[in-house]
């Protein structure tokens, strides 16, 4: 009698485990016919060429970002010269070239922004009239 529970045991498990195998699983994305599929998956609208164009732009973008961020910091390194010099920060960016500082060019369209109270230097975009 006992070895008729156990095989009857046995056989409700492997039941279960099978039924368990069995199930299907969905996909992680399923596409709705509104919804276009991510990108750098297999849809029709986007290609290699598509990924090579925005890699390009992210990296010229990167690229601008890294001049700015250069040319300010060799500014405010100048500044802080100067202010270990004189005591005091300049009166305009003028005034350094004055005392024979060599300013850094900004990047092209660029222009600097200095603070004579705070010491602080900023590259912003030209303004319209601006050489």
């Amino acid at each position: 009698m006992l070895k008729a529970y156990r095989i009857l045991a046995l056989a409700l498990f492997l039941t279960v485990v099978l039924a368990a195998c069995r199930k299907e699983k969905e996909p992680a994305y399923k596409a709705q016919p509104s919804q276009p599929p991510p990108k750098g998956s297999s849809g029709s609208d986007y290609s290699p060429a598509t990924f090579t164009r925005e890699f390009s732009d992210a990296m010229a973008g990167a690229h601008q970002q890294a001049k700015r961020v250069k040319g300010s910091v060799e500014v405010q390194q100048l500044i802080q010269v100067f202010w270990a010099e004189y005591e005091r920060f300049p009166e305009s960016l003028e005034e350094l070239k004055e005392k024979g500082y060599d300013l850094p060019e900004p990047p092209p369209k660029m222009a600097y922004q200095y603070n004579s109270k705070t010491g602080e230097i900023r590259i912003v975009p030209k303004t319209r009239g601006e050489p």
